[in-house]
Parts: C-alpha cells; structure tokens; sequence
C-alpha cells in the first residue's frame, strides 16, 4: 500500500471512530492532530507517532499495594533523623529512580490521578517545616544550588520523568525565610508541580493542646494558606507527628463561626502507607517514612519494599 492510500485509510479509520463516540487509538500510541494547513483529503490529519510508554521495572501491577510516602527536613552537611546531606539526597534520588518510584503529589494520590508511566511505583515526597535549605535563592533571585529543590532540579533535568513534584507542609508567616522572596517561592515550587499544605500555625505539639487551641492552630494555618497563596483543600502533617487527643476535630470543626477541614493528615516516623483501596487505610493517620539512615528509614525500606510480598508497593499497569 503506498502512503497516500495509507494515509486515506488511517483518515477513515479516526473518522469513523470519532462519528461512532470511540477513541481511534490508545492515547499513549497514537497522536492525530488536525493541520489546518493541508489542503487535500489524504492530508488533513497530522499523524505524530509517540512511543508507548517505557515500562520502568518488571514487576507486576499492583494497585492495591503500600505507598512509600518520605518525609524531609532539613539539607545540611550532617546526616541525623532530621538532617540529610547533599550526598544521601542525590543518591536517594538516583535510587528511588533505579528501582521504578516516580513522583507524585498528595493531592494527585488522594484525587487518584497519578501519572505513573507501566511499571512505576509512586513515591511522594513531603517536607515539614519550611526550613531554608528546602528552597533558597540567591540575592539576585535565582534559585540556590544548595537546597533540595535545586539538586532535585538537576537531577530531573537529566531524568525528566522525575520532576519536582512534592508536597511541602509549611509554617507561617515567613516559610522558608528571605521574606522577600516567600510568593516568589511558592511559585516556583507550584509552576514545577509541587504543592504546599498545613503544618499547623505555630507548630505546637498538638497532643498537649486544648481542643479549642487545637481549631484554632489549623484554622488560622488554612486562613493562611487561603490568603496568602489562593491554595484550599489542604491536607496536614502533624507537628512532630503527634496528633490531638480528639481526632474528630480533624475530620471536620467550626472555628469562629467558619467552617473546617483538611483532606488528611500524616503522622511521622512509621511504615509505608495502605493505598486508598484498602480497608485499613485510615485518611487521618497516615504514616511516613523518614529520609534517614536509622533502622526504619529510607534505606531500610528500599531494600525491602520492591522484593516484600507483604509490602509490595502500589505498581501502574
């Protein structure tokens, strides 16, 4: 068949397709763009063959399997349950890659639009408590090489289906220091596909609080957030993990005549998460694992969870 009548028929095809309400092809195979430049039938479609999607591990789908969910503090030259250095960062990366994890948002978990190439597991990394050294510019306003964000920005340039994509719990006023350069920041993390969320107003521990302090710490936390930076249906990492003694309150609470609610919460230190479909997951105390060394880390589950049948971790078709 020469390439005009082969054309003609895929023409056909994506018509008859399109009349009858299906899709011609799989998206991920085939990408047919109107070009309103042609000028003859045979040549009114456009085609823009795009490989399929590279599958990034062997193992099998799993939809129902654990969520490795990180947890991040501070970037510094020495290496504690809360401290990670640039090093151990760039190699958590390269090996969170190697083994098939790709990132997502909470938001794009809990909205269950992950987009995870076949193979994939889905790894969300969080970062608590605004500190410097998570995002850092320089004097003139361009990003710092000595922050997480800049050497993951390096690192996704090479690995472009690893992108920034990260959820940061953030305290007021001023996250990150630099105060001029706060919204500047915030932008930046969300024109990369990263999100921001609540850790709370003043990072109290909310275990000893009052239930009216408890309100009043999330309420003007997602004021804040709303005010601020235009960002609503957050979710919420406790301080220190410790969640309040009435975690009803949590679920949903009227604060000065104002309604209410985050979309889940996390604790700290603890196991990989039930993914959504499961019957134990709980969306109001979700555990992390913390970007450390010690037993129970991340080097730890990173040995475990791609071998565990117990802990196998959720895998795109």
């Amino acid at each position: 068949m020469d390439h005009s009548r082969m054309r003609l028929c895929i023409v056909v095809s994506i018509l008859a397709a399109l009349l009858s309400g299906c899709e011609p092809f799989p998206k991920h195979a085939l990408n047919v763009v109107l070009d309103p430049r042609a000028s003859t039938t045979g040549a009114l479609f456009r085609q823009v063959l795009a490989e399929p999607a590279k599958r990034v591990s062997e193992r099998k789908a799993n939809l129902d399997g654990k969520i490795l969910i990180l947890e991040y503090h501070k970037l510094s030259g020495k290496s504690t349950e809360l401290d990670r250095t640039p090093t151990r960062f760039r190699g958590d990366l390269e090996k969170l890659y190697k083994l098939g994890f790709r990132p997502v948002t909470v938001s794009e978990w809990q909205d269950n639009k992950m987009q995870l190439p076949p193979g994939a597991s889905p790894v969300i990394m969080t970062f608590d408590d605004s500190h410097p050294s998570q995002i850092r510019f320089k004097k003139d306003g361009t990003l710092d090489s000595n922050c997480f964000v800049s050497i993951w920005k390096k690192f996704a340039e090479t690995h472009p289906d690893f992108p920034v994509h990260a959820t940061f719990f953030i305290l007021p006023p001023y996250p990150f220091g630099q105060v001029k350069f706060i919204k500047d920041k915030v932008k930046m993390l969300q024109d990369l596909g990263s999100e921001v969320a609540s850790h709370t107003y003043h990072h109290y521990n909310l275990a000893q609080c009052s239930d009216d302090t408890v309100k009043k710490e999330i309420a003007t936390s997602l004021d804040w957030l709303q005010s601020d930076f235009g960002v609503t249906n957050v979710s919420l990492a406790f301080p220190y993990g410790n969640k309040p003694r009435h975690m009803s309150i949590v679920k949903g609470f009227e604060y000065g005549g104002k309604e209410y609610h985050v979309r889940c919460s996390f604790l700290a230190a603890g196991n990989p998460a039930e993914p959504l479909t499961s019957k134990k997951y709980n969306p109001w105390i979700i555990p992390r694992v913390v970007a450390c060394e010690e037993e129970g880390g991340i080097t730890s589950w990173l040995k475990v969870m791609p071998k565990s049948k117990v802990f196998a971790p959720y895998v795109a078709p």
